[in-house]
C-alpha cells in the first residue's frame, strides 16, 4: 500500500515544491536588489497573505450564510435594528478586516523599527 501512495505522489506537484522551487529564483534576485532588507519585505508579505486568509474568513462565511456583502460600521448600524443578528454578524466582519489592517501595519512598523535599531547598532560598532 505504501508503494502505491509513493508512485501517486510522485507526479504531483506539491505546495511545498512549488514554493522551494520559486523562494530558490526569487530569492537571490531579491537580496540583489534590496540587500538585508529583503528578509523583512519577503517575511511581511508571507505574513499579510497569511493573516489576509484568516481575516477573511468571517467574510466569506456571511457571504455563504447570510448572503450579504458588509463594508463599513455604518452599513451595520443604519441597516439592521439593534436586536437583529445580522448587525452584530456585520460588526464582526468589520471588525475583523479592521484588525487585519492594524495587525499588518503594526507588524511592518515594528520590523522597520527592528532593522533601523539593528542599523544603527552596526554604525556604532
Amino acid at each position: 500500500m505504501k508503494s502505491a501512495e509513493k508512485e501517486s505522489t510522485q507526479g504531483q506537484i506539491t505546495t511545498e515544491n512549488f514554493l522551494k522551487n520559486l523562494w530558490q529564483h526569487l530569492d537571490p534576485i531579491g537580496q540583489v536588489l534590496m540587500g538585508s532588507l529583503w528578509r523583512d519585505v519577503y517575511e511581511t508579505f508571507q505574513d499579510a497573505i497569511a493573516l489576509c486568509l484568516l481575516f477573511s474568513i468571517p467574510g466569506w462565511i456571511s457571504k455563504l450564510i447570510l448572503k450579504a456583502d458588509y463594508s463599513g460600521f455604518d452599513e451595520c448600524y443604519n441597516a439592521w435594528n439593534a436586536w437583529n443578528v445580522n448587525r452584530y454578524a456585520c460588526y464582526v466582519v468589520v471588525g475583523s478586516g479592521f484588525v487585519l489592517w492594524m495587525t499588518i501595519a503594526g507588524r511592518i512598523i515594528g520590523r522597520t523599527i527592528q532593522n533601523i535599531f539593528k542599523q544603527n547598532r552596526g554604525k556604532t560598532k
